[in-house]
């Protein structure tokens, strides 16, 4: 493992010395203008960064790479991974970071522009050396002819010795070759009211919540409580989408044709059930009116992901005094993978940033600690365990880590398929049908998911 330290002193002396009024101020400049050429942000200045750390590189697995070299392209459809990008990889390796440019090409629909983007660059020298892809679309470009193994760049083991197994698996492809690795697990919880737990329940600690709220039948007589006393137990029945999902034995497309898991129709009936008996308000999930109930204090739950704590986390408020539990779902929320281009250059540095993003477990320890990233990386974790470690400023409790490290271990996505975004909105349109009585039955609605299905998603109709 790397030995870290701080060394703010020994910079100033260095500094002294050198006669510099400030540490390494003309080579930022020289280094934002270089950057403002690609379109390239990072959202630390460089010279903060050299206050950093020192690394002791005599443990690592993998040689550092010489000085100089070929220019490294990142590409994201935002910024979240040059956030941690600057905090980790930069912060320790101030030295090489002339030749690394993030692109943040803020694409605003990820789902059809984001390819389409980055296909127009493979063929120009700034071509992707790692690009940044959503969870929902990663299937779809373990199938991308650009995306190399990542045992190209890096031995795929070092990854996988830490690595929580349901994203080794989700990030391998058809033909078993890992191709996405991540920096991030994102498992589900239940964030709850602890003022409205109080007030109903007679006890607000997580241990006796749970309890609760073990089973989903559990979950809904506790639903039915909260209606009694004047609350709402959630703001929408698509927030159980995920959850019930996630907990599916077949995947959605098998040889071409829709299957649909009992956990399918179990959503439609517990959502159904919801609704009829106003347990929620309503609201379609994530858009303003979902997440102000937050603050309302009429709503008593969430299903949200590690990632709701997360520096830059608007979701949950502070003035409300959210708890956590595990809750009655194995389920994960969001997160983002890395991928490799196949043409990269300088590969001794692409490998080392994997290496610093994905598998040093002292830069995993950080995304936990100041970045209130819950880090795929188990000894990381285990580690923030041992030492309490509170991630974000927004629980009126400890940080759920010991929850977050059982869902993320018990989490299975062996049946994800290139389709399921796609198929997961349709549901849910069907869904809001199915409850409002549009169609009468549970069989009736899985018609119409069916047909939905088809007349819908143009390359799943080329295979059937």
């Amino acid at each position: 493992m790397k030995k870290i330290q701080k060394i703010y002193a020994a910079l100033m002396i260095v500094c002294l010395c050198l006669g510099l009024t400030a540490c390494g101020g003309s080579k930022n400049e020289e280094t934002t203008e270089k950057r403002v050429e690609v379109v390239a942000t990072t959202t630390t200045p460089i010279d903060q960064m050299y206050e950093g750390v020192v690394i002791d590189d005599t443990d690592m697995p993998i040689e550092l790479p010489q000085l100089g070299g070929q220019h490294v392209y990142i590409y994201s459809y935002d910024d979240s991974f040059g956030i941690r990008f600057d905090s980790e990889f930069r912060s320790r390796y101030p030295e090489y970071s002339d030749l690394i440019h993030y692109i943040d090409l803020s694409v605003t629909n990820p789902e059809e522009d984001y390819l389409d983007a980055l296909k127009t660059t493979v063929s120009t020298k700034e071509a992707p050396s790692i690009f940044i892809v959503d969870d929902s679309r990663v299937e779809e470009f373990l199938e991308w002819d650009y995306a190399a193994t990542i045992d190209t760049i890096l031995p795929s083991e070092y990854y996988t010795e830490n690595a929580y197994p349901y994203t080794v698996e989700f990030g391998t492809d058809a033909n078993g070759e890992l191709k996405a690795v991540t920096w991030e697990a994102t498992p589900g919880v239940m964030y709850y009211n602890s003022k409205i737990a109080d007030a109903v329940l007679k006890t607000s600690d997580p241990g006796k919540i749970q309890e609760m709220v073990s089973t989903p039948e559990k979950f809904m007589e506790v639903a039915a409580k909260m209606k009694e006393e004047g609350y709402y137990m959630m703001s929408s029945t698509e927030d159980l989408m995920r959850p019930f999902l996630d907990s599916k034995q077949t995947p959605w497309v098998t040889d071409g044709e829709i299957t649909i898991d009992s956990a399918v129709e179990d959503y439609l009936e517990f959502s159904k059930e919801f609704y009829k008996n106003n347990y929620t308000l309503n609201q379609p999930r994530g858009n303003s009116k979902w997440s102000e109930n937050m603050s309302n204090g009429k709503v008593f739950c969430y299903f949200g992901s590690s990632v709701w704590l997360s520096k830059g986390s608007v979701f949950i408020p502070k003035d409300q005094k959210y708890k956590a539990c595990q809750g009655p779902f194995v389920y994960h929320l969001g997160g983002s993978y890395i991928f490799v281009g196949k043409n990269c250059p300088n590969k001794e540095l692409v490998a080392l940033i994997l290496y610093t993003m994905t598998c040093d477990v002292d830069a995993m320890y950080d995304l936990g600690e100041t970045d209130s990233v819950f880090p795929n990386n188990r000894a990381a974790v285990k580690r923030l365990i041992d030492d309490q470690i509170v991630m974000g400023e927004v629980l009126y409790c400890k940080t759920p880590l010991v929850d977050f490290d059982n869902v993320a271990s018990a989490l299975d996505r062996s049946n994800a398929t290139k389709y399921d975004a796609q198929i997961d909105n349709i549901l849910s349109a069907v869904a809001l049908t199915y409850n409002t009585g549009n169609k009468l039955t549970v069989e009736d609605a899985i018609d119409s998911l069916k047909k939905r299905v088809s007349e819908g998603i143009e390359d799943f109709k080329t295979e059937e």
